[in-house]
């Protein structure tokens, strides 16, 4: 039985979620990896274009701070903070307070050192002249601000100023502080990633749907006739063939099935052949077996009657004689004793007993006959001449009847190892029967042939033939077709006899409504012979 294939379990559909699935995972990595790449990069930049306006700032207030004009420094660093979108900007010196700042109320305010603000200057691993301008880059989280810190070192112009604010020994005089609007870079960052996003969304379904007809048309459609040439296969129709169209491994498989189906056709078909065969020989044995059952079964029957026959042949024989020869003895002299035809009607009574006692007689003959093969004298003898004397033999019963004898021999010697007086016994009661088949004008037919090693002897009259019922019947003892008064039904039976004991063969070989023919087939003397030594 086969199962119900549901849509999500083929194959096709397996293979195109799991591309579609690796291709979403496969882009959403690479959207979260170019976002932070860009956020990164966005903050790099910014934060060097901050680091750069600091230093501009730096060296705004280079001038002022050096002629130790601390008053104008502010005003410079608000004026900064509103023109150049700067949210913040503050000088540090270097123990934490804010000595200059754009917004004057953060004056004087101190950052601790040990806050992550002041940690980048203060890192004793690191020395400040060589801390990047990343590692100096902060970003506040609670108020989205970029910081950037570029420290402001102890230059000569300054420890040789004529202020003499900064001895020569400080290397760091204070932090310069800007912090700039990060809202600005994050803006950019989801406008870029909602485009990659979308993007992103877009070339997944693309990549999907060319997926999607690739697997259908190289893998999905190939693999769907495969299976129906499996299905097509196991249903029996070995003449079905894959036709894939596709180079690759499938057009492999496909190939294999088609070459395996070439065999198992041809294989199929010799064992049919085989089977047609057996078949036919074993038909062709049991009828061959069932021919042998039957002569057997013939042969049983024969030698059985043989033995009975011959008891009541010679318990009838005596008084069959006795009163045949009383019967004429009595019509003699009843003829001579006679006057004026008293006694005809009783003589005619003794024409009657003794005609059916003659009869009688002769079928106590024939069966004496069927059961006694008397002193067989075997020689090699020319069937042909046999078959010409038993002709002769019947020429007054054709002549009788106004029929006419055709012979038809093929050979002019066909040498038998046979009885030959049996054999003429046999040819003539066939002969007789013949003519006793047929209607006055009809002809006798008689052919004589050599076919493998065998003589062939066919006797065909043109009579109306012999019932299909009867056919079975015709060699047993006793069975007769013809009427009453016409014979006992011994003559096949004694035909039988000699030829099966000749090693021959006796049948029918047609009969219809046009005439029947009895085929006589005998062994040569040379092929006996061999099969004799």
């Amino acid at each position: 039985m086969e199962r119900k294939q549901f849509f999500v379990s083929r194959l096709g559909v397996k293979l195109i979620s799991i591309t579609t699935a690796a291709l979403i995972v496969v882009l959403a990595g690479l959207t979260y990896v170019t976002a932070t790449i860009l956020e990164q990069d966005l903050i790099g930049s910014c934060a060097r274009n901050t680091y750069n306006m600091a230093e501009v700032v730096k060296n705004s207030t280079r001038y002022s701070m050096r002629l130790n004009l601390k008053k104008d420094v502010n005003p410079i660093l608000r004026n900064i903070r509103d023109n150049d979108g700067i949210q913040v900007v503050r000088i540090y010196d270097k123990q934490g307070v804010v000595r200059f700042s754009a917004d004057s109320t953060e004056l004087g305010h101190e950052v601790g050192i040990e806050s992550q603000l002041c940690q980048p200057c203060h890192n004793p691993d690191i020395p400040i002249e060589e801390i990047s301008i990343d590692d100096r880059t902060l970003i506040d989280e609670e108020t989205k601000e970029l910081i950037v810190l570029n420290p402001i070192f102890n230059e000569p112009a300054c420890y040789e100023a004529e202020c003499h604010a900064h001895d020569e020994s400080s290397s760091l005089l204070g932090v310069l502080e800007v912090r700039t609007p990060k809202e600005k870079i994050d803006e950019i960052v989801q406008a870029n990633v909602q485009t990659v996003i979308v993007n992103a969304i877009i070339g997944a379904l693309a990549l999907a749907a060319l997926s999607s007809f690739l697997i259908y048309s190289r893998i999905n459609r190939p693999l769907r006739k495969i299976k129906r040439g499996i299905e097509e296969y196991s249903a029996g129709n070995l003449k079905h063939r894959v036709n894939v169209r596709v180079t690759d491994e499938l057009s492999d498989v496909a190939r294999q099935l088609n070459a395996m189906a070439e065999k198992l056709e041809s294989a199929d078909e010799e064992i049919r052949e085989w089977n047609r065969t057996l078949n036919r020989r074993v038909e062709e044995k049991t009828e061959e077996l069932k021919s042998l059952y039957d002569q057997v079964v013939q042969v049983e029957k024969l030698a059985s009657l043989g033995k009975l026959s011959a008891t009541v042949a010679h318990e009838l024989n005596n008084p069959l004689a006795g009163i045949l020869n009383f019967s004429k003895l009595v019509r003699r002299r009843l003829v001579k004793m006679q006057k004026e035809d008293e006694f005809e009607k009783m003589i005619g009574h003794l024409t009657l007993i003794a005609e059916e006692s003659d009869r009688c007689g002769r079928i106590v003959k024939d069966l004496l006959t069927f059961s006694r093969r008397g002193a067989e004298e075997f020689a090699d003898e020319n069937l042909v001449e046999i078959a010409e004397k038993s002709a002769l033999l019947v020429d007054h019963h054709l002549e009788m009847n106004r029929q006419t004898l055709e012979k038809k021999f093929a050979t002019d010697e066909a040498i038998v190892n046979c009885d030959a007086q049996k054999i003429q016994q046999a040819l003539l009661s066939l002969m007789i029967n013949a003519i006793e088949a047929m209607d006055e004008g009809g002809a006798l037919h008689i052919e004589i042939e050599t076919s493998d090693g065998k003589a062939v002897v066919r006797v065909r009259d043109e009579g109306h033939g012999i019932p299909e019922k009867d056919l079975p019947n015709i060699f047993e003892p006793f069975y007769t077709t013809k009427e009453s008064t016409n014979g006992a039904g011994l003559g096949l039976s004694v035909v039988y006899g000699i030829i099966q004991n000749h090693n021959g063969k006796v049948e029918v070989e047609k009969t219809s409504s046009e005439g029947t023919t009895f085929t006589i087939t005998l062994p040569l003397a040379e092929n006996e012979n061999e099969r004799n030594a």
